[in-house]
């Protein structure tokens, strides 16, 4: 999402690692805010950081990191506010 205005309504950005880990984001060079959404390999929400702000830092040193508290298997990045809007919790199961 680095370097992205907007993000279409109903559109989100799929990240499917290599492997399970514990994996932080930052949105160092992002422009919009987020939902980041941990799922596991059963495609459960493990993790949610709602409303994820963009990071002014110049640096990306200076940018907060969010997430990694539990093992994921996917992210999830959605424009800020859906995850409630759909009533997304932990412990739910995705589908897709």
């Amino acid at each position: 999402m680095q370097y992205r205005d907007v993000m279409s309504p109903g559109r989100g950005n799929a990240v499917r690692p290599r492997a399970g880990g514990r994996y932080t984001y930052w949105t160092h060079l992002v422009r919009v805010p987020l939902d980041i959404i941990w799922l596991d390999r059963e495609k459960r929400i493990v993790e949610i950081s709602p409303n994820t702000p963009p990071c002014t830092a110049k640096d990306a040193v200076g940018c907060p990191m969010y997430g990694g508290h539990a093992v994921a298997r996917f992210v999830l990045e959605l424009n800020g506010g859906l995850a409630e809007r759909y009533g997304l919790k932990v412990g739910q199961q995705l589908s897709f």
